[in-house]
């Protein structure tokens, strides 16, 4: 509860008769619905917490259409990192992983599908990118900040599939 009042400014409740109506959905422009046809909306929000006195988050998001064979499709990725509380520098690790994870994607899915002449993303070989990303972002966090540790979360979405790695 804490998270959604802080999120919204709001510290008392309200009537369920007085909550405001649900906004009219939006109408994208002539074109654009055809990039997004799926109502591809992302929101993002960090929190320090109740027992931190340093916030440990880090985030990466990247929105996007390719072109397929079959007309454009969203893509998207996707990353949060928490270093780990106990943890010294955290906020390095987790900042360390979610780069490292995000530029390996970038360089394997992204990259490669938009020099496809068709953007065609069927020939990429998506978990197997997603674990190497994991392992290479573990891998940076053991060499460069030994002492610290980090969750990470990587979501891919391509069209209407989302693609998940966590740890």
């Amino acid at each position: 509860m804490n998270f959604l009042q802080k999120l919204f400014g709001k510290t008392e409740s309200v009537p369920v008769n007085d909550m405001p109506r649900p906004a009219p959905p939006v109408v994208p422009p002539p074109g654009l619905s055809a990039l997004m046809p799926f109502g591809f909306h992302v929101g993002q929000l960090t929190d320090i917490g109740r027992q931190r006195e340093q916030n440990q988050d880090s985030y990466y998001t990247l929105q996007s259409a390719l072109q397929s064979s079959a007309g454009a499709e969203p893509f998207g990725v996707f990353i949060v990192a928490d270093g780990m509380g106990g943890y010294q520098k955290g906020e390095e690790a987790s900042n360390l992983a979610a780069r490292v994870a995000a530029t390996h994607i970038l360089k394997h899915i992204y990259l490669p599908a938009l020099a496809r002449q068709d953007h065609d993303t069927a020939q990429i070989p998506i978990n197997e990118v997603l674990t190497s990303a994991v392992l290479q972002a573990n891998q940076a966090v053991l060499e460069q900040v030994p002492e610290a540790g980090t969750t990470l979360t990587v979501a891919v979405v391509i069209g209407r599939y989302v693609y998940l790695a966590h740890v």
